[in-house]
């Protein structure tokens, strides 16, 4: 039996029997395939295709796998850099199609909600319900604020604000209302959405999407090392950033909040900026321009696997300024190196907050208050460092193979029931 999965996330054509995708998300397919029932043989996975210069640009966190070998398969439909115009003249007719083939030579169906202008997930579960197919319908963030940050931010005009408010989320939250309606088995990435979406129905539950394995997890004797370290008087205190470099993440403001502590003199407080991205070259400009050499550092991307976990551990503090709705695996892959964050009080970290408590926020945007949460950490170590063993704790509790298995419970009562 076939696990089709349409998604929005971008794969590259290697070869005729090699695809390519981010390194985290090739290891939670393979995990997601070990953890489905027996009668599942393979996971086609149909999604846009990534162009040349996107797959040179991100090799570094990519991982190229062999389709036969592992029995995961690339179905590439549009371009991922297609526009949405071209995308309804040439793309939707040939990708509905596709689609359609797919979901009628497999036994369950996997996608989620999808933007008005680019409705290829959603057609996957509507292809499924007209099929008769089970069906599991993923949402991995609220989106339900997002207009509203945009325009805050300066990034939606009034115009752009509007149509957000009132037409494109209204169509993705009659998508969200209509799952549980249609679907076999709905993971919502928050109790909210639960709440609000799940309407008490059994089927829609709570998922946290976490991507680290135990053996990911900071060894005891590495933990109490770190400890210690951060205990001792006048330690210096070494930040990170890790992931994506695009303008909606907030690593610019990060920058400046390091810059308002070298202005006061401050100088033993360092952030290393670990990805690669559009933004990369301006936010490296932006941290010379403020004379931050050797203080704010890029080392350039790590791709997911132990490496990037034993860099991590060095660390005592992940910052998280999104300027936009954001729900990384990267705050979970910090908490099991034994690092804790500090984040804008957005809601996803907000909920991360009362559940780990190895999460601080401040108030969204408010830069001048990242400061002066990172200074006062800085010199509050026995909560820095109550903050790192919550977030271990945290993350042994909550690793991938915890919510697979949880997953492929819900997937086998859902998907496979035992006939009657």
């Amino acid at each position: 039996m076939n696990y089709l999965m349409v998604l929005p996330v971008p794969f590259y054509r290697v070869s005729d029997n090699e695809a390519a995708t981010e390194s985290a998300f090739h290891k939670h397919l393979r995990l997601l395939l070990g953890s489905l029932p027996e009668e599942v043989s393979r996971i086609t996975i149909a999604a846009p295709l990534m162009d040349q210069d996107r797959y040179e640009e991100r090799k570094g966190t990519l991982s190229t796998f062999n389709e036969t070998n592992e029995r995961i398969f690339f179905y590439p439909l549009e371009p991922a850099s297609v526009g949405r115009l071209r995308y309804w003249m040439r793309h939707l007719l040939p990708s509905a199609v596709k689609i359609w083939q797919e979901v009628g030579r497999s036994g369950v169906v996997h996608s989620g909600p999808t933007h008005l202008f680019l409705p290829r997930d959603f057609l996957a579960i509507f292809f499924a319900f007209l099929r008769r197919k089970h069906s599991v319908f993923v949402v991995d963030i609220d989106w339900r604020r997002s207009a509203w940050m945009n325009w805050k931010t300066g990034t939606f005009s009034r115009k752009s604000y509007l149509l957000a408010r009132y037409v494109y989320d209204p169509f993705y939250s009659l998508q969200v209302r209509l799952a549980p309606l249609i679907c076999s088995l709905v993971l919502l990435k928050s109790e909210k959405l639960v709440r609000d979406y799940g309407r008490g129905k059994e089927h829609v539950k709570n998922f946290l999407d976490a991507a680290h394995s135990a053996h990911h997890i900071i060894p005891g004797d590495a933990l109490s090392a770190k400890i210690h370290r951060q205990l001792k008087p006048g330690a210096p205190m070494k930040l990170v950033y890790f992931g994506r470099l695009t303008a909606y993440k907030g690593v610019e403001h990060m920058i400046s909040a390091i810059k308002s502590l070298t202005d006061q003199g401050i100088n033993d407080i360092t952030l290393d900026v670990i990805g690669v991205g559009e933004d990369e070259q301006r936010l490296r400009a932006l941290a010379a321009d403020a004379n931050l050499e050797g203080i704010v550092n890029f080392p350039g991307p790590i791709q997911f696997g132990l490496p990037l976990f034993e860099k991590l551990r060095g660390y005592d503090l992940l910052l998280a300024a999104p300027l936009d709705a954001d729900t990384p695996r990267s705050a979970l892959d910090a908490m099991a190196s034994g690092v804790p964050i500090l984040a804008y009080d957005t809601d996803y970290y907000v909920d991360l907050r009362n559940l780990s408590r190895a999460v601080e926020v401040v108030p969204w945007l408010d830069q001048r208050k990242l400061a002066d949460a990172i200074l006062q950490l800085h010199n509050d170590r026995e909560s820095l460092a109550a903050m790192s063993n919550a977030a271990v704790k945290f993350a042994t509790e909550n690793t991938q193979e915890d919510w697979l298995e949880r997953r492929a419970a819900w997937t086998r009562k859902y998907c496979f029931p035992e006939p009657a």
